[in-house]
């Protein structure tokens, strides 16, 4: 969860894929939150939490084409497109290695 000054923000949602990755599944800020650096800070500290684990290799994430402000977020804390799948909506498969 996501907290800002005690209010409710957001949440990230991990789940595991293979014993060496770390998917994100949901990363959600409260629109009325978005654009003041909340979810990079939080999703920086996530990344860096995670990256705590040596056995954790990579952390992959799906974006869809439209979010092009959550796509340059991940690109600006090193995430980078892995695979591309183009139905039924374009989305990217990102992933970040250690």
């Amino acid at each position: 969860s996501i907290f800002n000054q005690g209010e409710f923000i957001g949440m990230i949602q991990e789940v595991r894929i293979g014993k060496d990755n770390i998917h994100i599944g949901r990363f959600v800020i409260d629109p009325r939150k978005t654009g003041l650096g909340f979810g990079t800070e939080a999703l920086k500290r996530f990344v860096d939490f995670i990256l705590e684990d040596d056995n954790i290799k990579s952390i992959s994430l799906t974006v869809f084409d439209f979010n092009q402000k959550a796509k340059r977020i991940y690109e600006k804390l090193g995430f980078e497109i892995n695979e591309v799948i183009e139905t039924p909506r374009l989305k990217y498969i990102m992933k970040r290695y250690r």
